[in-house]
């Protein structure tokens, strides 16, 4: 359902897709498909403005990753 969200607004801004890719990765890493995750949050690719807008979310979605798989 996610990636066909994501297909669906391709041309969409990086900032605009944030919170479905955070959840999308939250999704991959909970189901134990880490590499996976690896591969949608490198999708995460924003300006440093754009960081600031959105960084309690990517704070969020580091902190899970951290808590669920140190490894990461």
């Amino acid at each position: 359902m996610s990636e066909a969200g994501l297909q669906r607004h391709a041309d969409a801004k990086p900032i605009e897709r944030v919170p479905l890719l955070s959840y999308l990765v939250e999704l991959l890493i909970r189901s134990g498909e880490t590499e996976c995750a690896r591969d949608v949050r490198a999708e995460l690719e924003l300006t440093d403005q754009e960081q600031l807008i959105v960084g309690d979310e990517l704070s969020a979605v580091a902190e899970l990753e951290k808590s669920l798989h140190p490894s990461i």
